[in-house]
């Protein structure tokens, strides 16, 4: 595409630049000019924008070509996998909310039972007291 020419011409120019005032830069005597320290800074800001092209022309590509059929496969297994995870989980949920479910009928039919036999037995008392008052 004109986007892809585009950087790349500039990654090329880049690279030619930054070649050059790291040459000249090699060549000043005096470090302590103010021509270094503006070579200083414009390598700088030249090689900031090198790895910003680097990335965009060279990266970006090799990645593309090296992951792009495998990509569309990794992103299934990965979808697959966070879906049973989360199929796992509700299922995990569900259970416990019937063993919490179970656990109350349970408490609630041993209550039950517990009154029954209570008052049962609470019966039988009353008539043992008042056979053994006669």
């Amino acid at each position: 595409t004109l986007f892809n020419a585009f950087l790349q011409c500039g990654f090329f120019t880049n690279l030619i630049v930054l070649a050059l005032v790291v040459t000249l830069q090699s060549r000043t005597t005096d470090q302590s000019s103010d021509s270094y320290s503006q070579l200083q800074s414009l390598s700088r800001v030249l090689m900031i924008m090198f790895v910003i092209l680097f990335v965009c022309v060279i990266v970006s590509p090799m990645v593309r070509m090296t992951l792009g059929p495998s990509l569309a496969a990794w992103l299934d297994i990965v979808i697959f996998t966070v879906k049973g995870w989360i199929r796992r989980w509700k299922d995990r949920r569900d259970e416990e909310e019937r063993q919490r479910k179970e656990i109350d009928d349970l408490e609630k039919k041993a209550a039950e039972f517990e009154a029954e036999e209570t008052s049962k037995s609470g019966g039988s008392l009353r008539r043992i007291s008042e056979a053994g008052s006669q």
